[in-house]
């Protein structure tokens, strides 16, 4: 009986020892930091959204193209519905993944009508969080990732910045400088002295949630040591005060996340080509085939409806 439980004791002993010797070895990776963050507590916010574009004077055999909201990191689409009225056999389209399969783009049929209006209707929800301070990274190279999209986005730079905390504030600090530009023109400069500089970015797409209404927006995201991706507006942060960091790497809930990037191509089907969409693509529009082959896009009346849901 004394052996017994002398050998019980040691192997309790053992056991102990190696749960600590793999807790302290195991050392998370920038992305599982990111993550615990993320399990903080957070405020929720639920919307519904309803989006329509009308277009007139459409030829026969155009379509309509939307740009569709997917779930991101810190936006959530519980429900989501698209649709061509007046109904009518074989316009009514479906959502398509991109050819990066970055995006989801809403396609008609073609329309055969002269008139015709498109309606998306979402439910989300957003996390409104603060995952990290900008300024707290300063001085920091990059480290390694664990998520693979992360190590990807990294690697896809062939000078990965020394001090990328550096390169993101210069650049911010000489972007909210100019005027006279508007947001995508603003978030494209931005995005270009982030290549130069060797910081992973993208840029993005949304639109900005006000009361009872929205309106299309540009911003970029960048990786950073710590904080992975972090949003950076220069357009908005132009009106903001100097010491304002609302719109430097923090994720405001005012904000739906639509398309990543600046190119946007759908496959060729067996009843049209492939599609070249040009950017900044922020609303529906309609895409009217011309004689000679070429395609003519058009911007349509959008309105977009804001709520809060519980």
């Amino acid at each position: 009986m004394t052996r017994l439980i002398q050998f019980r004791a040691l192997l309790a002993i053992i056991l102990l020892a190696s749960a600590c010797t793999k807790k302290s070895g195991e050392m998370p990776a920038t992305e599982e930091k990111t993550e615990e963050r993320e399990g903080q507590p957070s405020q929720v916010q639920r919307i519904t959204l309803q989006i329509e574009a009308t277009f007139d004077a459409l030829s026969d055999g155009a379509r309509i193209v939307a740009p569709v909201a997917l779930d991101r990191r810190y936006q959530k689409i519980t429900k989501t519905e698209h649709g061509i009225e007046p109904k009518q056999k074989g316009m009514s389209g479906v959502p398509e993944r991109s050819a990066d399969k970055e995006n989801l783009i809403f396609v008609s049929g073609p329309i055969s009508v002269p008139k015709a209006t498109y309606k998306a209707n979402y439910d989300v929800e957003i996390r409104s969080m603060k995952p990290g301070v900008f300024d707290s990274i300063a001085g920091q190279a990059y480290g390694e990732f664990n998520d693979p999209k992360l190590k990807a986005a990294l690697k896809a730079v062939a000078n990965p910045a020394a001090d990328p905390h550096g390169v993101v504030a210069a650049a911010f600090k000489t972007a909210k400088a100019q005027a006279d530009v508007d947001a995508y023109t603003l978030a494209s400069s931005f995005s270009e002295a982030l290549k130069q500089g060797g910081v992973p970015h993208r840029l993005v797409q949304g639109l900005l949630l006000g009361d009872g209404s929205a309106k299309p927006h540009v911003w970029t995201e960048v990786l950073l040591p710590q904080l992975g991706w972090a949003p950076f507006d220069p357009y908005s942060a132009r009106s903001a005060a100097d010491d304002d960091t609302a719109y430097s790497g923090q994720h405001p809930p005012d904000r739906l996340r639509v398309l990543f990037g600046d190119a946007f191509a759908l496959a060729k089907k067996a009843d049209r080509p492939e599609l070249a969409l040009k950017s900044p693509f922020l609303s529906p529009r309609a895409l009217i085939p011309g004689a000679d082959g070429s395609v003519k896009e058009v911007a349509g009346k959008v309105t977009y409806t804001v709520a809060s849901s519980k």
